[in-house]
């Protein structure tokens, strides 16, 4: 089971179990594994207001006013590794997405180009 947050501050939570620690970036909205809600740095910073608990589980993300269409955006953005993907705005997450999936979509070639201010006018 996962837990649900919005964390103002990046955190880095070590797992009690010696396996791999979990980063949390500052300004995240998202789930975080069950484990990281037991450690006593998640208390202190839910206690100090840094770290808000939203929900456990999946419907915790309807809680937070977060829709399905964002959630899969994400999920995606996430499986195509782009950067700092919590931190972007739906519109940016979109464009970062559409440019991974296109790659060429929009670039054009400066050979085919066709500059008509440097031609002189005919005569």
């Amino acid at each position: 089971m996962s837990v649900f947050i919005n964390s103002k501050k990046s955190y880095i939570f070590p797992d009690p179990n010696g396996g791999e620690d979990y980063s949390v970036p500052a300004a995240y909205l998202g789930e975080v594994p069950d484990w990281v809600s037991k450690t006593e740095l998640f208390k202190l910073a839910v206690k100090e207001k840094s770290i808000t608990m939203v929900g456990k589980g999946k419907s915790a993300s309807v809680t937070a006013g977060i829709s399905n269409e964002e959630k899969a955006l994400r999920a995606e953005a996430k499986k195509l590794k782009v950067p700092d993907y919590n931190k972007l705005s739906l519109v940016e997450l979109a464009i970062a997405v559409d440019r991974i999936k296109n790659p060429t979509k929009g670039i054009t070639n400066p050979e085919t180009e066709k500059d008509d201010s440097s031609t002189p006018p005919e005569s």
